[in-house]
């Protein structure tokens, strides 16, 4: 039989088990979107590890399933007007860009179109100018 002190720890660990399984399980929605997909269902075991880690292989796998294929724009260029993810490193900016990824198209004859945040005019602007040194065709949402 379990004294009283057993009784109160192996509740509090319980709860500090189920604090971090919410902590985890709403930051793989945050990070993925993917409510829908992240469920840990198929664990069977009963163990909280085993259930957690179920859900966090489902959110690695709805990112490999988003991923995308990056191309260099000197080896090939985006289809004409088709919407795209484009890349530049001039683009990184800690504060406004940092991944250095915009979406913009390209157009035959005139070059690339994107949008760009200006923060001197705390507006977004159509940048025709910079030319990205990568593009990745954009993917339908999940599930989609």
């Amino acid at each position: 039989m379990k004294t009283l002190t057993e009784e109160i720890v192996e509740e509090r660990i319980g709860e500090e088990q189920a604090r971090w399984q919410k902590a985890i399980y709403e930051l793989l929605l945050k990070m993925t979107g993917a409510d829908d997909k992240i469920d840990g269902a198929c664990c069977d075991s009963g163990d909280p590890l085993e259930f957690t880690l179920t859900e966090i292989g489902q959110g690695l796998g709805f990112f490999r399933d988003q991923a995308v294929d990056w191309t260099p724009v000197e080896t090939q260029t985006p289809p004409h007007g088709i919407p795209v993810w484009l890349w530049s490193k001039e683009w990184v900016d800690e504060d406004f860009n940092p991944t250095g990824i915009r979406e913009g198209h390209f157009i035959e004859g005139e070059g690339y179109t994107s949008c760009g945040w200006d923060p001197c005019g705390d507006v977004f602007t159509t940048d025709e100018e910079s030319i990205p040194t990568m593009f990745a065709y954009k993917r339908k949402p999940h599930g989609k």
